[in-house]
């Protein structure tokens, strides 16, 4: 190289993108799948997967989206939630797409949306049901399914009396190994004789 002669400017910032790309590549990438693949839903997005789940009657889908200690308390099988569902609100079928529209946003760790049928005529439209999700201490949310399935319960009854759904969600959950519901302002609540 002569004297005085300078290194090309173009030749450093080249090396400097090339580290700049091999470092941030590997983050950002690692962060959209984690964005995609493993961040918990919020819950918005659980409502959401609900009303999915429902609509094509994938049982799987709604035990994924329970709380494992409610799954666990309630014994909450995947042949006893499609058991409810076969006898209250799919008794003629999947109800087909749900709209989804949050309604209460108190208290904080337990949104309260509702569900809805179409109006396009039929057995089930239109047709409106509550479901609660709630957070738990580990920060996730999660679809409180005993209440669900004691919501579903009002599914077809004129008489839409809390005594009545219960009268009709009890000896259902009985027929099928459920033990109760969890509500989020008293905890579980069992069947008489139940173990806890």
């Amino acid at each position: 190289m002569r004297a005085g002669a300078t290194k090309s400017p173009s030749a450093r910032p080249s090396g400097r993108l090339r580290l700049i790309v091999i470092v941030i590549a590997p983050v950002l990438l690692l962060s959209l799948l984690w964005w995609f693949k493993f961040r918990p839903p919020t819950a918005d997005e659980v409502a959401q997967l609900t009303a999915d789940a429902l609509a094509k009657g994938d049982v799987d889908t709604l035990i994924a989206l329970t709380a494992p200690e409610e799954v666990d308390k309630l014994h909450l099988t995947k042949q006893g939630i499609l058991g409810i569902l076969e006898e209250t609100l799919h008794h003629v079928g999947a109800p087909g797409p749900l709209s989804v529209e949050r309604v209460q946003s108190y208290p904080v760790d337990q949104l309260a949306y509702r569900l809805s049928s179409g109006k396009g005529g039929g057995p089930r439209s239109p047709y409106h049901m509550m479901i609660y999700v709630t957070e738990s201490p580990d920060n996730r949310w999660h679809l409180a399914t005993g209440y669900f399935l004691l919501s579903c319960c009002s599914y077809g009854m004129e008489d839409r009396t809390p005594r009545a759904i219960a009268d009709r969600f009890w000896p259902l959950a009985k027929k099928y190994g459920i033990k109760g519901v969890r509500l989020n302002t008293t905890g579980y609540v069992f069947a008489r004789g139940e173990a806890r």
